[in-house]
């Protein structure tokens, strides 16, 4: 991504989660400590000098109790009356989403039969700083995340979460109405942030070849019997 497009971008996002914190009143440090960050590294974000990660701003709408798309595009996301959840949880699902990106990342990169060092060619990211991120051991910024998925041909619903507290807007409507065709003891397991993980881990199961779970379903025998 152009350098200066990505600036402005960052910038723009910035000015957005500022907004977005003065009108439900919250304080830098408060959502600081929601992030687990420090504040210099928060105020970084709203000056447009960092970007925040895919599930930072994810987890930051919800804070806020306003939409993602609020936050990444400006007023025309609508803002959405949330209900909260604790800290902790929040937590949880922020490492939980890190790793989830940085899976699927590492996944479509082999897809592609592309290195890190070819991957570093073809954007401004260098190939140490990919290395961390193939790793999930640092947070990617939403600005590289998305100059990864422009190079990879992907789109970012690939990296979205679709359900749990930390979902995306788009696209929720039409989840939402399938959802309600759904037994009300599925639908009530669904609804629930602590079971994000095995919902999460159902879709990633649901998009394995038969070979592959007939290998994990053998596994689990051994490790049971």
């Amino acid at each position: 991504m152009d350098d200066k497009l990505a600036i402005l971008r960052t910038k723009k996002t910035g000015l957005f989660m500022h907004k977005a914190r003065e009108n439900m009143g919250r304080s830098i440090d408060d959502c600081a400590l929601w992030l687990n960050i420090n504040q210099e590294d928060y105020l970084a974000m709203e000056e447009g000098e960092q970007s925040p990660s895919l599930p930072q701003l994810e987890s930051l709408a919800f804070f806020l109790k306003t939409s993602f798309d609020f936050l990444h595009e400006g007023p025309k996301g609508e803002d959405q009356n949330r209900e909260s959840f604790s800290r902790e949880i929040n937590l949880n699902l922020l490492a939980l989403r890190d790793r989830i990106i940085a899976t699927l990342l590492k996944q479509h990169c082999q897809a592609n039969g592309q290195s890190l060092d070819e991957l570093a060619e073809l954007t401004t990211i260098p190939v140490d700083t990919l290395e961390n991120y193939e790793k999930g051991s640092v947070p990617i910024p939403l600005i590289d995340l998305e100059e990864l998925v422009a190079k990879l041909n992907l789109t970012m619903d690939t990296f979205f979460s679709i359900r749990g507290p930390l979902g995306h807007a788009s696209g929720q409507v039409n989840a939402t109405e399938r959802e309600n065709e759904l037994p009300v003891e599925l639908q009530e397991f669904i609804s629930k942030p602590v079971n994000l993980p095995y919902l999460e881990l159902a879709m990633r199961l649901s998009q394995m070849d038969a070979d592959k779970l007939r290998s994990i379903a053998a596994s689990l025998l051994e490790i049971t019997y």
